[in-house]
């Protein structure tokens, strides 16, 4: 009896850590949202709505701006409704030449958190009294 309770308790570990190894892995990826970059200046929402529409049905396309110039950033995103249509999109556009210049495209990463580009490490400690450094 003592043997097939540690038995299920091996069993559950091992079945927990596989499935928190595959959330890690997965994590922070948005499989049906693209990041496309190498987008050339004339390039718009629109253009890129329609670059992309053969593949399957959009839910948004996202060209973010440049707070000085009011330009795109020369990258974009374009999530759609389903993860294999955004996979075939990927397959087919990376390497791609869109208005003379090549496009990468990936799967996006959530955004970072605002107020820099080093993530959480960077953030200011909430613990009044952290410990100090070796």
């Amino acid at each position: 009896m003592l043997t097939f309770g540690a038995l299920v308790v091996v069993v559950v570990v091992v079945v927990f850590e596989v499935s928190v190894v595959g959330m890690a892995m997965t994590q922070g990826v948005q499989k049906n949202t693209l990041y496309v970059g190498g987008l050339a200046e004339e390039v718009n929402e629109s253009i890129l709505h329609a670059a992309f529409i053969p593949f399957g049905d959009i839910k948004d396309v996202k060209t973010p701006l440049d707070q000085a110039t009011q330009k795109h950033r020369s990258f974009g995103f374009v999530t759609f409704l389903e993860r294999e249509d955004a996979t075939a999109a990927m397959d087919n556009m990376d390497g791609a030449e869109l208005y003379g210049r090549v496009l990468t495209v990936n799967y996006a990463l959530p955004e970072r958190i605002k107020g820099g580009e080093q993530g959480w490490a960077a953030q200011p400690s909430k613990n009044p009294n952290p410990l100090p450094k070796p």
